[in-house]
């Protein structure tokens, strides 16, 4: 079975482009996604994710024993106006940049 890395928040602007960041940079993980649409919109979404629409107050435990994730990454979140004034390109950077270095 293929290693997984689950990514909460895959819909929004940071998990989304974590999702394609590590489909484009790890091939031997699959990207397993949990987001329940409030903030992010599913266009966002990268067709190689495994997506489950669902809420994290919700029983995760099926997908946890289904998927077994190696890693979690935890990016849901009520969408913070702190960031509001931040451009994508910048939030990208602020991300990816020490992933790079």
């Amino acid at each position: 079975m293929q290693k997984s890395i689950l990514i909460t928040g895959v819909a929004g602007l940071i998990g989304s482009k974590f999702a394609d960041w590590i489909i484009q940079n790890n091939p031997d993980y699959r990207v397993v996604g949990i987001d329940d649409l409030s903030g992010g919109y599913l266009e966002n979404i990268n067709s190689k994710v495994s997506f489950y629409k669902i809420n994290l107050n919700e029983d995760l435990s099926k997908i946890f024993s289904d998927e077994s994730p190696e890693y979690v990454y935890h990016f849901a979140a009520y969408a913070a106006e702190a960031y509001l004034h931040l451009s994508e390109s910048t939030i990208i950077r602020i991300i990816f940049y020490p992933l790079l270095t």
